[in-house]
């Protein structure tokens, strides 16, 4: 069976879908999921919470050998004003300018968790151990326009990279303060994931906009369809 890899943050995880944010309902209605079984494809969904774009630049690449050539790649850019630092420990990273958690998240969960409901018993000990650090980083070496300019550089990259390859991609971003003028590029959508929100937003604001809902999950995954058979990316029809 062909494969649907996903990538992006919390929108493309499916995070605060419903009040509850009850994480076995987001899994089935998410947009990867919907489009995954509407295609009848396998939904490898790789996306975090907090995600940078860095981290899902990297994260690509790093999975560019299991991609065969049906494949659909669907990539959800997030916001410029993340980024990540790495610990001593392999693949764990703190999402700056959130230093409260890691990506992964390595801490040890409670007895009575659940997929419904995450608690944990133990903090990541990473955070207290890589606190002073972090917070050093973001007062001294932070900077707008790099960041900026750095996640250009990776959209226009991995963009490039997929196309030289021959790989099947769609991508998007999530929402409309962080969108640039590769949506202009035949394999950008031309619509954010959820729209309305304002090019004067400051980075701290233009970084936490509210998630997609059910409605806006099922209407992504409509678009992405669309565009899907526009690029000839699969024999699937509506109907």
């Amino acid at each position: 069976m062909n494969n649907l890899w996903v990538y992006g943050c919390s929108f493309t995880v499916g995070q605060s879908m419903i009040p509850e944010n009850n994480q076995y309902y987001q899994a089935k209605k998410r947009y990867s999921k919907l489009l995954s079984k509407e295609l009848n494809f396998t939904e490898k969904n790789l996306s975090e919470c907090g995600a940078s774009n860095f981290y899902i630049y990297r994260n690509v690449l790093k999975n560019l050998k299991y991609i065969k050539t049906n494949d659909i790649v669907i990539i959800q850019w997030t916001s410029p004003y993340r980024f990540e630092l790495s610990t001593r420990k392999d693949d764990v990273y703190f999402p700056l300018p959130n230093t409260n958690y890691t990506i992964p998240d390595i801490s040890e969960p409670a007895e009575d968790d659940s997929l419904a409901r995450r608690s944990y018993s133990k903090i990541n000990p990473l955070i207290e151990e890589y606190k002073e650090l972090n917070e050093n980083f973001i007062a001294h070496s932070f900077n707008e326009k790099w960041l900026l300019e750095s996640s250009y550089n990776l959209q226009f990259t991995l963009y490039h990279t997929l196309e030289n390859l021959g790989i099947k991609h769609i991508h998007l971003f999530g929402w409309d303060s962080i969108a640039t003028d590769l949506v202009k590029l035949d394999k950008f959508l031309d619509r954010s994931f959820i729209e309305g929100y304002s090019k004067q937003m400051s980075p701290r604001e233009s970084n936490s906009p509210r998630h997609p809902n059910i409605e806006e999950n099922f209407n992504l995954k409509t678009r992405l369809m669309n565009k899907i058979i526009d690029l000839n990316y699969s024999e699937h029809q509506n109907g």
